[in-house]
């Protein structure tokens, strides 16, 4: 599985590090951000009134068998 032009394998490859790459709870965000109450209390407030739908595993690309895009 290739990686933008380099292979997956490649130590040298663009990638995020960590583990925290993920969308986070109101919960979590409040801990990470407690200095900042308000800011974690309008945010909810937006978020509580926007009408979202996140459709994961689409779309799904097939990838060639020489490995190019």
């Amino acid at each position: 599985m290739r990686s933008n032009r380099f292979l997956i394998s490649d130590p040298n490859r663009f990638k995020f590090h960590g583990d925290q790459h993920y969308l986070k709870t109101a919960a979590e965000m409040r801990y990470l951000f407690n200095s900042v109450e308000v800011a974690c209390d309008n945010t909810l407030w937006i978020a509580e009134r926007a009408n979202v739908e996140i459709e994961f595993g689409k779309p799904y690309f097939q990838i060639s068998t020489s490995g190019s895009i």
